[in-house]
């Protein structure tokens, strides 16, 4: 609100004046619509700087904080207008899960408004959790096929969102071939073993998101599956034996070359005992206990380098969840729906000496 480029630059003259922060580059302003939030809002302005400091980053944000309150900011609804926002992305490579403070930003890695302009002044700094740099993200997002996937355990609600979430934005619903082969409690079996039932799962599921359909091409809406295939490597690091795994490693590597990749995978995160209530299957070698066990392991590899952007979102809040996807696929994923990017007044990074 008010005159924004005038807010952003008196937010950087307060930032690089403090005794503990060196302004190192800034971004050019970029307007974007507003997504999320109440209606009626105007455009947004946004940018990024890369400072050094020698401030601790709870302290930072402290700063960060100061300045907005100085320059008029409130905090009243989510995502509503305001005079200023300030927030911390990176901090180094150092990760951070407080009540206040997430490091690095939980959302930037899936946000064209955030990244665009941090390519201008920090493209090679790595993003700690991804493992991947501000430019490979932005590539990633510019490059990528439309196409989320929904990991999660049994009931956790991965088809209510999916579903949900497609009809929302326009998009196309890719259910789990495999959620016809049993009941709501039913166990699958197999006379091959639990290892042949997971790599009979995998297949099935290469196939739905097979990078050979000619829609990834001609369709630009989103596909949003209601399944991550990497979720049998899972199943099988908590429950197969190693001669049980073997197959099904080399089936995946296999099968991976040719699936879809996820522009976007969604983490609904959920306690087992929680789907289990909601009537997760358990059967032969799968009890409650085994079931956590892969909803960790589910958890360590989604979240961990390697696997490009990572939404984490709480099963036990289906709206939220909902919230939080279709604001990402509206506004930050998808090149069809995303809003054309204006640039601001300024035509070129201003960078301070180095």
């Amino acid at each position: 609100m008010g005159d924004r480029a005038a807010l952003l630059d008196a937010a950087i003259t307060e930032l690089d004046s403090s005794p503990h922060v060196q302004l190192r580059a800034r971004s050019r302003d970029f307007k974007t619509p507003p997504v999320g939030g109440p209606t009626g809002q105007g455009s947004f302005l946004n940018a990024a700087a890369l400072i050094e400091s020698s401030l601790a980053p709870q302290a930072l944000l402290a700063e960060l904080r100061r300045i907005e309150t100085d320059l008029g900011r409130y905090r009243a609804e989510r995502w509503g207008p305001r005079r200023i926002d300030l927030d911390l992305l990176l901090y180094d490579d150092a990760t951070l899960d407080s009540e206040d403070l997430k490091l690095p930003h939980p959302r930037m890695a899936w946000r064209r408004f955030v990244l665009e302009p941090a390519v201008e002044v920090a493209p090679s700094m790595v993003h700690p959790t991804t493992g991947w740099t501000i430019q490979r993200l932005l590539d990633h997002l510019q490059e990528a096929r439309p196409y989320v996937a929904i990991a999660g355990l049994p009931a956790s609600g991965k088809t209510q969102l999916a579903r949900q979430a497609a009809e929302q934005t326009g998009g196309r619903w890719i259910g789990d071939p495999n959620a016809s082969l049993r009941g709501p409690r039913e166990p699958v079996v197999s006379s091959g073993g639990r290892g042949a039932i997971e790599v009979e799962f995998l297949n099935r599921r290469a196939a739905a998101i097979s990078i050979q359909d000619p829609r990834w091409q001609s369709d630009r809406t989103f596909g949003v599956s209601d399944f991550w295939l990497g979720q049998s490597l899972a199943y099988a690091e908590a429950c197969l034996t190693p001669r049980e795994r073997d197959p099904l490693l080399a089936r995946w590597k296999q099968v991976a070359a040719e699936a879809c990749p996820p522009k976007l995978t969604v983490l609904l995160d959920g306690p087992a005992s929680w789907c289990v209530a909601r009537g997760a299957p358990l059967g032969e070698g799968m009890d409650q206990e085994t079931l956590a066990t892969v909803g960790e392991v589910l958890r360590r590899q989604l979240t961990g380098p390697g696997n490009g952007p990572v939404l984490v979102v709480d099963a036990r809040d289906p709206a939220g969840a909902l919230t939080e996807l279709t604001i990402s696929l509206t506004a930050d994923v998808s090149s069809p729906l995303r809003m054309a990017v204006e640039m601001g007044e300024r035509s070129s990074p201003l960078k301070s000496p180095l």
